[in-house]
């Protein structure tokens, strides 16, 4: 198994305003692979973890009873959101070449409110390589050179492991995206890549909280948490 990381370097900086007690985990990540896996190392590494099913979205896990069950129990979500100081998400492809968009709607809540973003994945393919697989034969090359899906559409050739916009969420300094070639069997519970995501991220902390002793007149504020 192979694994990559594409990052620029870490810079410690302080992107909270006030103290959060949390670090948001998304949907996918360990916390949702069973067995405690998540909460072996997380906390003591990076503080409180959060994921969805610690926001009051159990009723939706189990099966909400309709449309307005299900949105009851995921306003929480977005609270919960707000109370952690950063974030680690899960872009390994889900029903499809890219990754869930649920978790690709949180990377944009996140980075809206000011958070860092550090993501994993274990598909270490290209973009453009995973919508080739997914289309097939149907995939056509235009007289450009551009590749279109079935429908006409352009399918962007940047190089990057997933949407521009996607990728561009993981591009500031100090955030990160790591990747791992696994066993397609493996795709939803391999871990090396999760794992060396929080190790990532706990580093970057780590740093920010040494430059906000050092800073004049600065002291440490409370450790945070974060959200996956």
């Amino acid at each position: 198994m192979a694994t990559r990381s594409t990052a620029l370097p870490c810079v410690a900086r302080d992107t909270a305003c006030r103290p959060r007690p949390n670090i948001r985990v998304t949907r996918g990540t360990a916390t949702e692979l069973g067995a405690g896996v998540c909460g072996r190392d997380i906390n003591r590494i990076v503080g409180a973890a959060v994921s969805p099913w610690n926001l009051g979205l159990q009723a939706n896990r189990h099966g909400a009873r309709g449309e307005t069950e299900a949105l009851i129990a995921n306003h929480p979500r977005f609270w919960g959101m707000r109370g952690c100081d950063a974030m680690i998400v899960n872009l390994t492809p889900f029903r499809g070449p890219s990754a869930d968009v649920g978790s690709a709607y949180e990377m944009g809540f996140m980075r809206a409110l000011g958070r860092p973003v550090f993501a994993y994945s274990n598909d270490a393919r290209p973009f453009l390589d995973r919508v080739a697989a997914f289309c097939g034969e149907t995939l056509r090359r235009r007289p450009t050179g551009e590749h279109e899906d079935p429908d006409g559409m352009a399918i962007e050739a940047f190089a990057l492991h997933d949407n521009l916009m996607l990728a561009g969420a993981v591009a500031d300094p100090g955030a990160c995206l790591i990747t791992a070639a696994v066993a397609p069997t493996e795709r939803y519970t391999a871990l090396s890549a999760f794992e060396r995501c929080v190790e990532w991220a706990a580093a970057v902390r780590a740093a920010s909280a040494v430059a906000r002793r050092r800073r004049p007149g600065g002291p440490a504020r409370p450790r945070a948490g974060l959200f996956l």
